[in-house]
């Protein structure tokens, strides 16, 4: 036990010391998209008195966007002040931690029967309708979530907007049927390898029931392979979480940072600062989730490293 805390504190220690050093070359990196890209400068930045008519030089840029950023912190921009940046945080917060939650709660369960009933056409048809739902655009899946339980069967009142429970919850469908599909066929697999190793077959000799080997003994192994996958994932959750809000109207980050997704479902920015800053958000957002994955990860698999 010590050593397994001693892990989880230099996992912890190691994150901690990288995220600044990503974070400056996040802000170098999207001011360097933005120099290299003029028509993208010369529009109207996101924050007021920082936009040029020409294109400005490199490191000015990088020295605006350091300015805007010293700017949130502060609370002293007219348009983008902390306040604003930690509403909007809390909100994409809330749509991506739920999402994923409701995304294992259900996926989690059915790779789990479809692994244990390899020969029930039901659960097999159930994982194959997991796997279709995540192959549907967000955007798209935002649509038919809302013609389906809003118009159709009037089970959720269509609305717009952030202010009650039932405005966040087609929201949070839309970006946890895209993680729904990958968590239940990551969930089977893991589950089928785990349940062929010699230590289950110890404990079924000891009369170990099929719930308590499940529970016990072969779903902590079972779900590392799933949180492989979910470091790597974390990136396009938060884009589908930046839909999701465009199509629900919800003032998120996407919303406070102007971001607009196009008919092709790839982002566009307004300008070089506002690239430079949704970086650095997303980044911060990125390194703390893959920070409490790797958590979870040495919990689940206390001999890793």
């Amino acid at each position: 036990m010590p050593g397994k805390r001693l892990r989880i504190i230099r996992v912890i220690g190691l994150r901690i010391a990288v995220i600044p050093m990503l974070l400056c070359i996040l802000i170098i990196l999207g001011n360097a998209l933005g120099y290299l890209n003029p028509a993208a400068t010369n529009q109207s930045s996101a924050i007021p008195g920082l936009s040029a008519a020409k294109p400005a030089p490199f490191w000015h840029s990088v020295y605006t966007s350091l300015v805007a950023i010293g700017t949130l912190h502060w609370g002293a921009g007219p348009q983008i002040t902390r306040e604003l940046v930690l509403r909007s945080l809390e909100i994409s917060s809330i749509l991506t931690f739920g999402s994923l939650f409701v995304s294992a709660l259900v996926g989690i369960p059915c790779g789990i029967f479809a692994a244990l009933k390899p020969r029930n056409p039901l659960w097999q048809a159930v994982s194959a309708f997991c796997v279709l739902l995540g192959q549907v655009p967000p955007a798209d899946m935002a649509v038919i979530l809302i013609f389906t339980f809003s118009l159709g069967w009037h089970l959720i009142p269509l609305s717009y907007g952030w202010g009650s429970v039932a405005d966040a919850i087609l929201p949070i469908m839309t970006v946890a049927c895209f993680n729904i599909g990958y968590i239940v066929k990551y969930t089977e697999a893991g589950m089928r390898e785990v349940m062929q190793r010699s230590f289950i077959a110890a404990a079924r000799a000891r009369g170990a029931g099929t719930a308590t080997v499940v529970a016990h003994h072969a779903l902590r192994p079972a779900l590392t392979g799933l949180l492989t996958f979910l470091g790597p994932q974390t990136p396009m959750t938060l884009f589908c979480t930046v839909i999701a809000e465009q199509a629900f109207a919800i003032p998120g980050i996407g919303t406070m940072l102007g971001i607009k997704v196009t008919t092709y479902g790839t982002p566009a920015f307004g300008s070089g600062t506002t690239l430079s800053i949704t970086l650095f958000i997303f980044g911060l957002f990125i390194m703390v989730l893959n920070l409490l994955i790797d958590i979870a990860y040495l919990w689940l698999n206390p001999l890793a490293d």
